[in-house]
C-alpha cells in the first residue's frame, strides 16, 4: 500500500473570488508533477496578502518543501504573487511547520 499524499494550495485572500478560483486551478495544475492518485488530501489554505504569500514561500523554501508560485502577468495584477502550490508530499509533518496556522480558504 501506498503512502497518502497531501496536496497544498495557499491563496491570497484579497483576490477576488472568481480569481481565487482561477489560481487554485492554476497552483494545483502546475505543482501536480505526477498523476494524483486517489485518497490524495487536498488542502486550501489562505493568507491575507501577496506579502504574507511570499513570506511563506520563503519559509517552505528554507524546510525544503517543493512547491511554486503562481504568479499573473496580466493587468490589473503585473506580475503579482498569487498562490502556492506544494507538489503532493507523504511528508504532511514538514508542511504544517510553514502551514498548520493557515486557516481554510473560503
Amino acid at each position: 500500500m501506498s503512502e497518502i499524499l497531501h496536496h497544498y494550495i495557499v491563496l491570497r485572500n484579497d483576490l477576488p473570488s472568481g480569481t481565487k478560483l482561477a489560481m487554485t486551478v492554476h497552483a494545483a495544475g502546475e505543482s501536480a508533477v505526477r498523476q494524483i492518485p486517489e485518497g490524495t488530501f487536498a488542502y486550501v489554505l489562505r493568507v491575507d496578502d501577496e506579502a504574507e504569500l511570499l513570506r511563506r514561500s520563503e519559509r517552505l523554501r528554507a524546510i525544503g518543501c517543493p512547491h511554486i508560485v503562481v504568479r499573473e502577468p496580466d493587468v490589473p495584477w503585473n506580475g503579482q504573487a498569487m498562490a502556492i502550490g506544494l507538489v503532493p508530499t507523504t511528508d504532511k509533518e514538514r508542511c504544517s511547520k510553514v502551514l498548520g496556522d493557515l486557516p481554510l480558504a473560503r
